[in-house]
């Protein structure tokens, strides 16, 4: 069995490797802003809370223990850059998609 320090480790590593392969996704698709797990776990967030999904709801989705750490969640991001973001990312992936048929 695994002790805290050897998940805690374990952990980190996929999320490296999570964000590496990100980053090349990002590169490829020619997308200017940042793309992290951070970012993309901030989108979701805002998406939810902008489709009036409940706090509840969102703090469940996003693991977090205590609604107050959602609510600063939430707040720690202006919709206004999360916007820009978002657009950005889904121009860019929209227009590197290759036609199908």
């Amino acid at each position: 069995t695994k002790n805290g320090h050897e998940e805690y480790l374990e952990y980190n590593a996929a999320l490296s490797r999570f964000n590496r392969n990100l980053k090349t996704l990002k590169e490829v698709a020619g997308i200017a802003s940042d793309v992290t797990s951070y970012t993309i776990r901030h989108s979701f967030a805002m998406a939810l809370k902008e489709q009036n999904v409940p706090i509840e709801m969102i703090s469940e989705l996003l693991g977090h223990k205590s609604i107050k750490t959602t609510q600063i969640y939430l707040r720690s991001f202006s919709l206004e850059k999360m916007t820009v973001v978002n657009k950005s990312c889904f121009e860019n992936v929209y227009n590197y998609m290759p036609e199908v048929g």
